[in-house]
């Protein structure tokens, strides 16, 4: 079965804490504090990556200010492909910002 890339854009299922999910088409110059901007500071908290080229792992996330909510950390590009650390407080979906 063939997904077109509108199939695959679509919200991707969370549940509370460490959910593993992909970017299947992100336009070019969509970065991590973009992604998490997209979606609600309460269900999703934080989103990290493997750096193969370091050999660490770099995270954006919100900021400690509840009453001004915004993303901090690292800044990195979203790539189609690369499988990315989502943390959740609860069920909920992710959204998929600039999905071509």
């Amino acid at each position: 079965m063939d997904a077109s890339p509108s199939d695959q854009c679509g919200p991707a299922t969370l549940v509370p804490g460490l959910n593993l999910v992909g970017h299947p088409h992100p336009q070019p110059g969509l970065t991590c504090r973009g992604w998490l901007a997209a979606n609600d500071p309460d269900m999703v908290r934080s989103i990290g990556r493997f750096d193969p080229v370091t050999g660490r792992y770099g995270t954006c996330a919100w900021s400690d200010d509840p009453a001004v909510p915004e993303p901090v950390g690292m800044d990195y590009l979203i790539l189609p492909g690369e499988g990315y650390r989502v943390f959740a407080s609860d069920d909920g979906l992710l959204e998929r910002p600039d999905c071509q």
